[in-house]
């Protein structure tokens, strides 16, 4: 089993909900699509 760990730092509070939006919509489906993903966590 691989595990990954991806650690970041968040941007300025400014821009925090165009970050927030772009997680959901972009970047964890295209992560859930990958094979062998089991699962996410946050």
């Amino acid at each position: 089993m691989s595990l990954l760990v991806l650690t970041y730092d968040l941007p300025p509070s400014a821009a925090i909900s165009a970050y927030a939006d772009r997680a959901r919509s972009a970047w964890i489906p295209s992560v859930l699509r990958q094979p062998g993903v089991v699962e996410i966590r946050a």
